[in-house]
């Protein structure tokens, strides 16, 4: 299932920072009906993983920036990413200097499923810190 909320991009780029932090807490709460239903559901509870994250970043160099995204923006390349489920670790947020990139989320979702993602183009690996040991 794949859910795209867009309501905190839209504030943003209209620059209604309230109605940002609104939407982003609203998407909080919704997040947490979703694994909540699915931990009180037999046929999906702990054989569910949820993989949260964004599209683009927003930069976090220059504060009066923050509206928009783009290569005209320092470090809007730079996304998040939260993981939680039966096989994955709790870790909280992470804290070090370790480099992550996108284009090993599809090869981690597929081994939260039980699968090796495979592709005719060059793929990363999953990120091995995602998983419980």
């Amino acid at each position: 299932l794949y859910i795209s909320y867009g309501e905190t991009d839209e504030w943003a780029h209209h620059g209604y920072y309230r109605s940002y932090l609104d939407a982003a807490h609203l998407v909080d709460k919704w997040i947490k009906e979703i694994w909540t239903s699915t931990q009180s559901d037999p046929q999906y509870k702990n054989k569910t993983a949820i993989f949260i994250t964004t599209d683009h970043g927003r930069g976090d160099l220059n504060k009066s920036e923050w509206t928009d995204h783009g290569s005209g923006v320092a470090d809007a390349y730079e996304i998040w990413f939260a993981a939680m489920g039966q096989n994955i670790a709790s870790t909280g947020e992470q804290k070090n200097n370790v480099q992550f990139y996108q284009d090993q989320f599809a090869q981690t979702i597929a081994k939260l499923l039980g699968f090796t993602y495979k592709a005719s183009h060059p793929i990363a690996s999953e990120i091995k810190s995602v998983f419980k040991k």
